[in-house]
């Protein structure tokens, strides 16, 4: 113990204080990290939840306004026609003037009640519109019967917009298809007075919002790239969806996502009844969880839902992955300090000390092994996912908003299936299976079809077409069988743990039009990414494990590019299809990791003996051991970087890399113990270097897993 103690600068005491002192640092920094990373994390949670609620609010305030000012509108033409102000001749001028300024209103009408507008005539109704092409219309006198009471029977007129308002006051009636304007439309009726009878009812005045008009109106609001907004009436009707197959014809609690969640149907029932309400669920078909707010609208009575996307509010996966590392790098020094202080190290026992360099070595590598088990579960996927058709849908009009106003966009459902992948070189991979292309009827007869890779190397193209057929709704299916070699930019930094993203890069043919390729998410049976669609079932990739496929889209790689002729390339979004894929690590561990493990197991045999001080033999052993050993190591490290091409450095060359100098370091450490007199190594039989053997090689490797995977 004296020759430790006189080794040291400081006395045990002082050691055993200092030790002391750096574990409760480190605990309390861990503990401060600790807290720090769930207090952020609530902090940044409560700060997206009220965002999120602010945007809800704003969204339903803004969608509000524009009804409440319909009402007045039709309100005002009510109050001027019970008080006189506006006589009955003047009524279409004014109908007229106010559609023109105001192009969002769909139509205008005066019902009067029998015989109040011309004693000489039962039933008079002046009604003006704007048609589906925009252009305005009239229609002057009754088409049927509007006093006839509603009925269920099926020949019945339609006669609930009208005695509605009559006998409760303005309202907002249900949606119904208008004959003279061919659209739904959703209306707000208020009656008004007889002028020779104050509280005598002299007929309705309506005023119209086309469903086409609310889904432009709630495609504007700003909600994220793929969270999306929706309008239900007071019967749970949907108004406006990003699926237009849902709007004026399906109910809320029809859709699947609302009758597979209780806790949703609850929900929805809460906001109809006029309640501010929040719920987090998960939707069963996409598996991803989205938070939902509904906000009253009071000038109609409806409710408008907010679906937002939680991962577009979740923080950086990098940020969290490094926060995380922190707190178990801060542990695991208290740990190592603990231990030194439970060991007593201070006493200088060679005991205590190998059992400190041994747990100090096991706790690296359970943070090597706790780091890459985070790190695996780690996802950062470049683009926008989408993962139903709403987002598909929300994201669409987002870019068809980003257009001049009028701007074409031909929308074309595409669709993909993954047969076979190989990975010829480490920047390409080959793709073989079937593209398929659905062209609606009204798409223009110049347009061209098809799909193109536009990652093809060049080495190989087989594109097909195998099959077509004509649609239910008059349009063509077109299938193509391809394949491929298409050019990639894997990073194989991580090997054996590291992942790719196989990312296939879809453009349409058609250059002129601007044409946009999206999903065919409806041709899949499943659309969670973990359920793999568009991938055979049969589908195996040597080495590798699939977790993930989806679509998704990115912004252009060109900038700078405006070609008027060529609509198709200007900054249109890319549809790309991603497989992620995980190494299967276990063959390269057997091949590459265990060989160098056990050159380091060899070698730390060598320096464990005991070392003949000042014997020139000494020199020479160790020359032969390291040479040959220096043989093994390169064998396996060329035979490493070979099978994965490798350019860079790659994780677990670091391993070789360490070796060699630990190589360096034996021989150096052999001739100090032969040619000079150093103190440090003579203790205890060079008992340093054999200590500082396994700790060097563990903090290493820790080094190396934090550079390459958390702080890359």
């Amino acid at each position: 113990m004296g020759s430790a103690v006189r080794l040291l600068p400081f006395s045990p005491r002082r050691l055993r204080a200092a030790l002391a002192l750096a574990a409760a640092l480190s605990l309390l920094l861990a503990g401060v990290l600790a807290w720090r990373y769930v207090e952020q994390r609530r902090v940044a949670e409560a700060a997206a939840y009220d965002s999120a609620r602010q945007q809800a609010a704003a969204a339903a305030a803004q969608t509000d306004a524009v009804f409440l000012e319909l009402a007045q509108i039709a309100q005002r033409l009510a109050d001027d026609l019970s008080s006189g102000a506006l006589p009955y001749t003047a009524i279409d001028a004014r109908m007229i003037d106010a559609l023109r300024q105001r192009p969002d209103i769909s139509g205008l009408a005066v019902t009067f009640e029998p015989y109040v507008y011309d004693p000489a005539q039962r039933l008079y109704q002046a009604y003006h519109f704007r048609d589906a092409a925009g252009a305005l219309g009239e229609i002057i006198g009754a088409t049927y019967d509007y006093t006839v009471l509603p009925s269920d029977a099926p020949d019945a007129p339609q006669t609930g917009w009208y005695h509605g308002p009559l006998a409760s006051g303005a309202m907002w009636n249900e949606p119904f298809f208008a004959t003279g304007a061919q659209q739904v439309l959703i209306e707000y009726g208020v009656p008004f007075q007889r002028r020779d009878a104050p509280g005598v009812a002299a007929g309705v005045v309506t005023i119209d919002y086309s469903l086409q008009g609310m889904q432009a109106l709630i495609a504007q609001l700003r909600l994220g790239a793929t969270s999306y907004g929706y309008v239900i009436s007071g019967s749970g009707t949907y108004l406006a969806h990003p699926l237009d197959e849902r709007v004026a014809q399906q109910s809320v609690y029809e859709s699947e996502e609302v009758w597979s969640d209780p806790a949703l149907q609850a929900a929805v029932r809460r906001a109809q009844a006029g309640e501010r309400v929040a719920i987090e669920t998960t939707d069963p078909v996409s598996g991803q969880n989205t938070l939902q707010f509904f906000e009253p609208l009071p000038a109609t009575g409806w409710t408008l839902g907010i679906a937002l996307d939680r991962a577009e509010l979740a923080p950086p996966p990098q940020a969290t992955l490094r926060e995380l590392s922190s707190v178990a790098l801060a542990l695991g020094a208290a740990a190592v300090f603990g231990l030194a202080l439970a060991l007593r190290i201070e006493r200088g026992s060679s005991r205590a000390l190998w059992a400190l360099a041994v747990s100090y070595s096991l706790l690296c590598v359970l943070l090597i092994a706790a780091l890459l088990a985070i790190r695996l579960t780690t996802r950062d996927d470049p683009g926008v996912a989408v993962t139903d058709q709403s987002a598909v849908s929300r994201y669409v009009d987002g870019y068809r908003a980003s257009l001049p106003a009028g701007a074409p966009l031909y929308e074309t459902p595409v669709g993909l299936l993954l047969a076979a992948v190989e990975f010829p070189t480490s920047t390409t991979a080959m793709i073989n299976g079937y593209v398929w292309q659905r062209l609606p009827p009204d798409l223009p007869e110049e347009l061209l079809p098809g799909v193109v890779f536009p990652q093809l190397t060049g080495n190989q193209l087989v594109l097909e077409e195998a099959d077509r057929a004509t649609t239910a709704d008059g349009g063509v299916l077109v299938v193509w069988s391809f394949g491929v070699e298409v050019r990639q930019s894997f990073d194989p930094g991580g090997f054996p743990f590291d992942q790719r993203a196989l990312a296939v890069r879809l453009a349409p043919a058609e250059l002129q039009l601007p044409v946009m390729l999206v999903p065919d998410l409806g041709d899949f049976t499943a659309i969670n990414p973990r359920e793999r669609p568009g991938l055979a079932d049969d589908l195996r990739i040597n080495n590798w494990g699939v977790l993930s496929a989806q679509f998704s889209y990115q912004q252009p790689g060109i900038h700078g590019l405006e070609i008027p002729e060529l609509a198709g390339l200007n900054n249109r979004p890319e549809l790309y299809y991603t497989v992620r894929l995980q190494r299967s690590f276990v063959g390269p561990v057997i091949a590459y990791l265990l060989p160098g493990l056990v050159a380091a197991g060899m070698m730390f045999a060598f320096i464990s003996g005991d070392p003949k001080v000042g014997d020139q033999e000494e020199i020479i052993s160790t020359l032969s051991f390291t040479a040959a050993l220096f043989f093994v190591i390169t064998v396996a490290h060329t035979a490493l970087r070979d099978s994965i091409a490798a350019v860079g450095i790659t994780y677990l060359e670091n391993l070789y890399l360490l070796l060699y100098g630990i190589i360096i370091l034996a021989t150096l450490n052999a001739f100090l113990l032969v040619r000079a007199q150093i103190a440090v190594l003579e203790f205890r039989n060079n008992l340093l270097s054999k200590l500082l053997y396994w700790p060097l090689i563990s903090t290493v490797m820790l080094l190396a897993t934090l550079a390459t995977f958390v702080y890359a």
